[in-house]
């Protein structure tokens, strides 16, 4: 339902990882997704990982993000 845009080695990204991890996030499933992989992965989100993704929706996050705006945002997601 979930997924995560990052890289390898990307400090933010584990940053990222670890705020999901205090959420119900990974009840869901977040799949992560290392842009490295494609040019158009990294074209679109070069500079902006990470970035959260609802899967169904399409809505993004985009860091910086603290605990209280991802908890909002997963809220708002979960009631489209």
């Amino acid at each position: 339902m979930f997924r995560l845009l990052e890289s390898d080695g990307c400090h933010l990204c584990e940053q990222a990882k670890q705020l999901l991890q205090q959420t119900h996030v990974v009840t869901y499933g977040c799949e992560l997704v290392d842009i490295a992989e494609s040019d158009a992965l990294i074209e679109a989100f070069g500079e902006r990982i990470p970035v959260l993704e609802h899967i169904n929706s399409g809505q993004q996050l985009g860091w910086p993000f603290n605990f209280e705006q991802l908890n909002t945002w997963l809220q708002d997601v979960m009631n489209l």
